[in-house]
């Protein structure tokens, strides 16, 4: 089997589908020592580095736990072309980062996985990424109407109005929010067990923060999984996986339609545009740069106005 030559580095290689990815080689961001004070220590480190990322040609930060000082002790350790990708919306922190990312030229290239926040922070755009894990035994008997797992992030109160309206439609929902993001929280679901709830749901429910257009984890597995989404994201119409027998947009859409969209038939989307999203095409087109691809298989011009 040949070598992988793209690297990724993120706060967790353990954590969401990262485990099952084998297009592409994954390590924790911890896993970089930044806090060696000794010159001799720090140079027996870069030289440790140095033959562990021979074989790449690129490598890619996640933006979630990313410090600048991570792209310049990369560059020290290897020729390969370094690449930040916000895998998350800019909020303000992230404008932060970005700003020093520029400042300190710490990569060589900075992407966004919304092409609207590309465009605002003119930077690149590639879409965001999933690896379907179709090895893990789940359930497939359909318990819930609508699942919600996510972190509060200060959605709690809209996620409960949320709950108690489907409720009334004679709705059955489970939602699972966690105070702390990710792992942190002690009731945080591992992505199997969160997978298991998607499984056993007809429909994920997806509350974006504001200021949110960019298509999310959720969006991905919904068409992975084939299964429907109701979403707070009023942009996601002008992607090509969108029709609305699959989604519903809350805000646009009439609530007391809901009931209805759950029994229609879920029409499942094109291979050519889960193929697309998953790691090996999302690898290419940070080589290759073929824009169009994104106007043929994510989003329509429109969009980008």
């Amino acid at each position: 089997m040949d070598q992988n030559t793209t690297l990724l580095i993120a706060k967790d290689k353990g954590m969401y589908f990262f485990p099952y990815c084998a297009d592409i080689d994954i390590i924790s961001n911890s896993e970089i020592q930044l806090d060696v004070n000794d010159e001799d220590s720090l140079n027996r480190i870069k030289e440790i580095w140095r033959k562990r990322l021979a074989q790449y040609e690129w490598i890619i930060f996640l933006d979630y736990f990313f410090v600048p000082e991570m792209g310049e002790f990369v560059r020290q350790c290897s020729g390969a072309k370094r690449i930040l990708f916000f895998w998350n919306h800019l909020t303000l922190e992230k404008e932060q980062l970005l700003a020093k990312v520029r400042d300190t030229r710490s990569v060589d290239e900075i992407y966004s996985f919304d092409p609207l926040q590309a465009k605002k922070y003119q930077i690149s755009h590639n879409s965001s990424f999933y690896q379907p894990i179709p090895e893990i035994p789940l359930s497939r008997e359909e318990n819930y109407d609508i699942f919600f797992g996510a972190a509060n992030n200060g959605r709690r109160e809209l996620a409960e109005s949320f709950k108690q309206y489907f409720e009334s439609l004679g709705l059955s929902v489970f939602f699972h929010l966690t105070e702390l993001r990710g792992n942190e929280d002690e009731n945080y679901l591992t992505y199997p067990d969160y997978l298991g709830k998607v499984f056993q749901s007809k429909a994920i429910l997806e509350i974006m923060r504001e200021g949110q257009t960019g298509i999310t984890l959720r969006c991905l597995e919904s068409i992975f999984f084939q299964k429907k989404i109701i979403t707070t994201n009023r942009f996601v119409k002008y992607y090509h996986f969108y029709h609305p027998q699959n989604v519903f947009i809350l805000g646009e859409d009439k609530l007391t339609e809901l009931p209805q969209f759950f029994k229609t038939e879920y029409l499942p989307v094109s291979p050519e545009i889960l193929r697309f999203y998953q790691p090996k095409a999302w690898i290419e087109r940070f080589k290759t740069n073929r824009k169009e691809s994104f106007l043929t298989y994510e989003y329509q011009k429109n969009l980008i106005k």
